[in-house]
């Protein structure tokens, strides 16, 4: 499967160019408050070119991972998306991945992790009251995401096989 992650789409994204120019503006107005308007309108400008360049290539890096593992898994994805998921040693940030056949998550906190469960190894997949889909894979054992989309995470993993439980 081809790369998804390209540097100029990061290059060229107009979200990392407004975030550059706020670092910019924040850094320049900070420096103008304590050594004067000409040195803040100089060191602004020199750390939004700088960040212009370096925020992209961070976001490129982070990313990097992610799409290495979507290749590897192929497709197609039912859901694939940023999640907050906590396992036995805390919470962090990454991607989750469904198919057919198979729940991925990939951490970005703590090194690189990746858990790849089947339909055999999910015991149950519940959605509790406060809308966080827990993923059960014995009676200790399981992980909580927590997502802004999680209902129909749930709907997605019922409507395609997995055990899930209202």
């Amino acid at each position: 499967m081809k790369s998804t992650v390209k540097f100029s789409n990061y290059y060229l994204s107009s979200g990392s160019r407004i975030l550059s120019l706020g670092i910019g503006l924040f850094v320049g107005g900070l420096v103008g408050l304590f050594l004067g308007i000409r040195y803040g309108l100089l060191v602004g400008a020199g750390v939004t070119i700088l960040s212009s360049f370096l925020l992209p290539l961070w976001l490129y890096l982070v990313d990097k991972p992610y799409d290495k593992l979507k290749a590897e898994i192929g497709g197609p994805f039912l859901f694939d998306e940023r999640v907050r998921f906590t396992v036995k040693s805390g919470s962090m940030k990454g991607f989750f991945i469904l198919t057919e056949n198979q729940m991925t998550f990939l951490s970005l906190d703590h090194g690189k992790h990746c858990v790849k469960l089947s339909k055999d190894e999910v015991r149950s997949v519940t959605l509790d009251d406060e809308g966080l889909l827990n993923v059960f894979l014995n009676e200790t054992q399981y992980i909580r995401v927590m997502s802004g989309v999680s209902e129909e995470l749930f709907e997605i993993i019922r409507e395609n096989g997995w055990n899930a439980v209202s």
